[in-house]
């Protein structure tokens, strides 16, 4: 499943009005409409597929728009259909070779396609012409991907600093210092998302269920039992959750609660495996 940072969509919406001045008036206009419905439809998987033949038709209308371009490759990237995506990010970038959001979405493309040595260097053009938090955020995101941790940490770290009340940094930061074992900011990066996000969310839910894992690490035992039976609640079926209840009741030695999370864990097991 790929995403764009949603800013990056507002950047495409801007682009889509202000190319090829020469094409008739009338046939702009509803090129503009097709986009945008299409735009609307690609946010959502299941709906992305509909969107295919409004922005073909837009670009019909308007062949030489480099953001109808882009906006077909983010069609084609929420359809895991990589290799296409590419093909149109190129055009869009032929046609408009200084558009910063254009580079910045190849790099996405290239990252999913595993090309990542490319996508980095997309990346760092993105971010020399436009150094803003997507395009740095896409770059720190590609360091990832390449196992550069400590190198993604300092980017994210000073992205985080920069924009204090984007919650874009801080939630790519969540996963990245779980592996770096650095807890302390796992905490205050998943207080900040849970203080901004819809408590019946999932997403706020996994925010719960990270900071409980912290607080095990931290050593904080009742917190972290407070927010991992938290999350148990709200995420009965998700290993995680009992994998971090059973490492905590075996820490703080309770074997009763430890052999009921282990008899939970391997029921889930039993649930997944394929019939004979």
């Amino acid at each position: 499943m790929h995403h764009l940072p949603a800013r990056s969509l507002l950047l495409l919406s801007l682009f889509l009005s202000t190319s090829n001045l020469g094409v008739f008036a009338q046939d702009k206009v509803l090129a503009d409409k097709l986009a945008k419905r299409a735009s609307m439809e690609c946010q959502e998987m299941k709906t992305a597929f509909r969107a295919l033949p409004h922005i073909n038709e837009a670009i019909k209308l308007d062949p030489d728009n480099g953001s109808f371009y882009a906006l077909r490759a983010y069609v084609y990237l929420r359809m895991e259909e990589d290799r296409e995506a590419l093909d149109d990010i190129n055009h869009a970038i032929k046609l408009n070779p200084k558009a910063a959001y254009f580079h910045e979405s190849k790099a996405t493309i290239l990252a999913a396609l595993k090309r990542n040595n490319e996508a980095l260097e997309e990346a760092n053009k993105a971010v020399e012409m436009e150094p803003n938090c997507t395009t740095k955020l896409t770059r720190a995101t590609i360091l990832m991907n390449m196992g550069n941790l400590q190198e993604a940490k300092v980017a994210l770290d000073k992205l985080a600093a920069e924009e204090k009340s984007d919650f874009r940094p801080r939630m790519r930061r969540i996963p990245l210092n779980k592996k770096l074992n650095c807890w302390d900011a796992v905490v205050e990066d998943s207080n900040f998302m849970i203080k901004f996000a819809d408590k019946n969310s999932y997403s706020y839910k996994l925010h719960v269920l990270d900071r409980g894992i912290a607080y095990t690490k931290l050593k904080q035992y009742d917190k972290a039992e407070q927010d991992l039976k938290q999350a148990g609640k709200a995420l009965p079926d998700v290993r995680e959750v009992h994998q971090a209840l059973l490492a905590l009741y075996e820490i703080t030695k309770r074997p009763r609660e430890a052999m009921a999370e282990k008899t939970y864990l391997n029921e889930l097991d039993e649930d997944i495996k394929p019939f004979k």
